[in-house]
């Protein structure tokens, strides 16, 4: 997609959007992205949770480094 390596392609993931923590509701994940392998480590893949206030919002955070042209399903998990 246009990235050198994995590190400036976090990067870049991380510039966008940033970690947010909401020190109100007890220091919980608000929104952004959050690395769950260490990309300074990474060979071929790297884990991410990607949060935000709605599903479109995370959506619209993998569009920045995916393009629009990617073909990304989405689920609610918890519909009944």
């Amino acid at each position: 997609a246009g990235y050198r390596n994995i590190v400036e392609f976090t990067s870049t993931l991380e510039q966008h959007h940033p970690l947010s923590i909401n020190t109100s509701a007890g220091n919980k994940i608000d929104s952004g992205i959050l690395f769950t392998t260490d990309p300074q480590q990474a060979y071929s893949f790297v884990s991410a949770l990607v949060t935000g206030r709605s599903i479109q919002e995370c959506h619209e955070c993998l569009k920045t480094v995916l393009g629009s042209n990617h073909s990304l399903s989405i689920s609610n998990s918890h519909a009944p």
